[in-house]
């Protein structure tokens, strides 16, 4: 069950685009604080030092729409459960240019702080983030307490499953 989602969604999730990026928007003010570098190799640590008994990873970047169109969502679910326990790290996978823009999509999305943004190369970031997950956005994995990924979505995760997943995660915690 812990992979049975990785090949859902594969025909709606986003391939890294190979012409150039758009360039920067200009940098914006708020929240500037709360917009933060992780590499391949502090990772695991940042997992590990994420607030909640249950832990929402959603990987993600400006120019995937599916990714896009989910955030309010996740960033709603994230809010909800908050109080119950629930952590959340959205990480963008933007490159260093683009670094404005997912910061303001961040800020307009109430999205909570920090968010994070992946540096160094996405060979070394993918493996280091989850071993089963091949870099194709967006991508979601929901973590124990203990930061064992139990659930993984690549594409648009299902909502409904991933509200299933999260009040079931939370609940088990409760009961310990």
């Amino acid at each position: 069950m812990l992979f049975r989602s990785l090949t859902v969604g594969l025909l709606t999730s986003c391939e890294q685009p190979t012409e150039a990026q758009p360039s920067p928007a200009p940098a914006i003010q708020p929240a500037l604080e709360g917009f933060t570098d992780v590499s391949p190799s502090d990772i695991q640590s940042a997992l590990r030092a994420a607030p909640g008994d249950v832990l929402l990873v959603n990987l993600w970047s400006t120019w995937c729409r599916p990714c896009m169109e989910e955030m309010p969502q996740l960033v709603s679910l994230a809010s909800r459960h908050r109080e119950g326990g629930l952590g959340a790290m959205f990480i963008s996978m933007d490159i260093s240019s683009s670094r404005a823009d997912a910061l303001r999509f961040m800020v307009e999305q109430h999205a909570p702080s920090p968010s994070y943004i992946r540096i160094g190369r996405d060979a070394d970031f993918i493996p280091a983030m989850h071993d089963e997950w091949t870099g194709t956005l967006p991508a979601t994995i929901l973590y124990d307490r203990s930061r064992r990924p139990q659930h993984v979505w690549v594409g648009e995760v299902p909502l409904d499953e991933l509200e299933r997943a999260v009040q079931r995660m939370l609940s088990e915690g409760n009961e310990r």
